[in-house]
C-alpha cells in the first residue's frame, strides 16, 4: 500500500534495465509569456495550422497508398481520403465567402458522405480530373503555404512550454519541436479513429462486427510477419466497432469474438515492441530522470538524467536514487532541490532492515521533502543530510569524477547505471546487478508507492480497508 516490492517481471538480467525506461507523462500543454498578437496574426496562424493539417493528411495518405498494405487497407486509407477532400471542399467554400471565384459547392462541407471500409472513396463531383490527380499525389498548388514554419517559429523565442498533469501541476519542460511532434501524432491518430468510428456508427450490428473481424484478420497477418507497429494500429482500429448495447447473447459474442482476442493481441504487440508500461497500463515503479521531468537550468551544465547507484554506501539497504523533478537555476552558487522522498525516487532492499528504514522515513519525513544539493560550481556540491535525526544538520561533500560518477567523499561513489533514454550503462549496470544479487540473494527492491503521507504511516498500524477510507486516494 505504501511501498511495493519491485521484482522484474521478465527476468532480472534482461528486463530490469528496461523497467527503467524514459517516461514522459502525457498531459495538456500550455504556454507562458507568449507575446500578444493582433487578430490578423491569429487568423494567419490558424490558416497555417489548417494548411499544415492538410499536408499531414496528404503525406499519411501517400504513405498508406504506397505501403504493402494498400491492397486491403481501404478502411484507414479512405478515412484519410475523405478528410483531405472535406478540407479542400471547405477551402472552396471559404474562398467563395471571401468573394473569390469558385465553383458551385454546398455550404456545409461537413455533410459530405463518409465512405470507409473496403469500398472506393467518394470524391467531390465538382473537382476536376486534374485536381483529383493532384489529390492522389498530395501536391495541390497553393496548399501548405507557410507549412515550412515550425512551432518554434510560430511561438517565438520568448514562449515557454511546460507539460502539466490533469490537475495543471507542472511536471516537466518541453521544447516546441517535441510539442509539435506529439500533437501532430495525436491529431493523426484521433482523425483516423474518429473517421472510422463515424463510419461504423450507423452500420447494423452484424456488419459492424464483420468489419472489425476482417480488420483483425489483417492485423493478425501483420503480427505473424513481425510488423508489430502496423498490427497494433489496426487492432486499435478494430476497437472502435465494440458495441455492448445489444442483448446479453449479442454482447457476449462481441466480447468473445472481438474484445478479448483484439485486446490480447494488442498487448502482445506492445510487449514485442518493449512497451511494457503501456501494456500494463502503468508507469514504472521507479521514475528515471529525463530532460523532460527535470528542471535544471541548462546554464548549470549538470546532467543527472537516468538512475544512480550509491556504490559503497555504508547503509547497504539503500541503493538507487533518481533526480526526476530536481530543480535548480543559474548562476552558481546555487541550490538544486531533489524531491527524492516522492514515490519511486529512492530504493531499499525488500527485507526487514530495508522496510524498517522505510517505516522510519514514513513517520519522520513527508513525501514533498527535498534532498538539497548546494553547488559551488558544476563540479562540487555540499549535500544536506536526508534525515537530521540521524545525521544531524551538517552537510556532506560531493565532487565530480566524470559524467557518470560523483565522489561522495569518504562514503561512496554515485554512479549512473541507467541513462536517461533507458539504456543500461555498459559497465556500472552489470556491476550493480552482481553486487545486489550477491548482497541480497533472492530479494527484490522496494520503493515508496504513494505520496500520501497518511497512507505511508497508516499502513503500519492498520489494514488497507481502514487506511484507504481514512486517508483518501493513495
Amino acid at each position: 500500500m505504501g511501498y511495493a516490492p519491485f521484482v522484474p517481471r521478465y527476468g532480472f538480467e534482461d528486463a530490469y534495465p528496461q523497467t527503467y525506461v524514459e517516461v514522459s507523462p502525457s498531459g495538456p500543454w500550455y504556454t507562458e509569456e507568449q507575446p500578444a498578437v493582433y487578430w490578423q496574426q491569429e487568423m494567419a496562424a490558424a490558416q497555417r495550422r489548417e494548411a499544415a493539417e492538410v499536408r499531414l493528411l496528404e503525406s499519411e495518405l501517400h504513405a498508406a497508398r504506397t505501403s504493402p498494405l494498400a491492397a486491403w487497407l481501404r478502411g484507414p486509407v479512405t478515412c484519410i481520403e475523405h478528410e483531405v477532400v472535406r478540407r479542400r471542399y471547405a477551402a472552396k467554400v471559404n474562398q467563395n465567402f471571401r468573394g473569390k471565384e469558385t465553383k458551385s459547392v454546398a455550404a456545409d462541407a461537413s455533410s459530405l458522405p463518409l465512405t470507409v471500409g473496403f469500398e472506393s472513396p467518394v470524391l467531390v463531383q465538382d473537382m476536376t480530373a486534374a485536381e483529383r490527380q493532384r489529390d492522389e499525389e498530395g501536391l495541390v498548388d497553393g496548399e501548405g503555404e507557410g507549412c515550412s514554419q515550425s512551432f518554434a517559429d510560430i511561438l517565438g523565442p520568448s514562449c515557454v512550454i511546460k507539460r502539466v498533469d490533469k490537475d495543471q501541476k507542472v511536471i516537466g519542460h518541453a521544447d516546441p519541436n517535441e510539442m509539435q511532434q506529439e500533437l501532430v501524432a495525436r491529431a493523426a491518430t484521433q482523425k483516423r479513429l474518429g473517421a472510422c468510428a463515424e463510419h461504423v456508427h450507423h452500420l447494423p450490428r452484424k456488419e459492424k462486427l464483420q468489419w472489425a473481424l476482417d480488420l483483425k484478420d489483417k492485423a493478425n497477418e501483420c503480427y505473424t510477419q513481425s510488423r508489430f507497429e502496423e498490427a497494433a494500429r489496426l487492432y486499435n482500429d478494430c476497437l472502435v466497432a465494440l458495441d455492448f448495447d445489444g442483448k446479453e447473447d449479442e454482447t457476449a459474442e462481441v466480447v468473445a469474438k472481438l474484445q478479448l482476442p483484439v485486446c490480447t493481441n494488442l498487448a502482445a504487440c506492445l510487449i514485442e515492441m518493449a512497451k511494457y508500461e503501456e501494456c500494463a497500463g502503468l508507469t514504472p515503479p521507479f521514475e528515471s530522470g529525463t530532460l523532460g521531468n527535470m528542471f535544471l537550468d541548462p546554464a548549470l551544465d549538470l546532467n543527472f538524467t537516468g538512475i544512480w547507484w550509491m556504490d559503497g554506501n555504508p547503509l547497504i539497504w539503500e541503493q538507487l536514487v533518481s533526480f526526476a523533478g530536481a530543480q535548480g537555476m543559474a548562476p552558481y552558487p546555487t541550490t538544486v532541490y531533489n524531491p527524492s522522498s516522492l514515490a519511486g525516487h529512492w530504493t531499499w532492499s525488500d527485507n526487514f532492515f530495508g522496510r524498517g528504514i522505510m517505516m522510519f522515513y514514513a513517520f519522520t519525513e513527508v513525501a514533498e521533502a527535498t534532498h538539497d544539493f548546494f553547488f559551488t560550481n558544476k563540479t562540487y556540491a555540499d549535500i544536506d543530510a536526508t534525515s537530521d535525526l540521524v545525521f544531524g544538520d551538517g552537510t556532506f561533500p560531493m565532487s565530480k569524477i566524470n559524467e557518470d560518477e560523483w565522489d561522495r567523499v569518504n562514503s561512496y561513489v554515485l554512479r549512473r547505471i541507467v541513462y536517461g533514454d533507458g539504456t543500461p550503462h555498459p559497465v556500472f549496470w552489470p556491476k550493480f546487478l552482481d553486487w545486489y544479487k550477491s548482497t541480497f540473494p533472492g530479494l527484490g527492491i522496494a520503493v515508496m508507492s504513494s505520496n500520501n503521507d497518511c497512507i505511508r504511516r497508516c499502513q503500519y498500524v492498520a489494514p488497507c480497508m481502514v487506511c484507504q477510507p481514512l486517508c483518501g486516494v493513495a
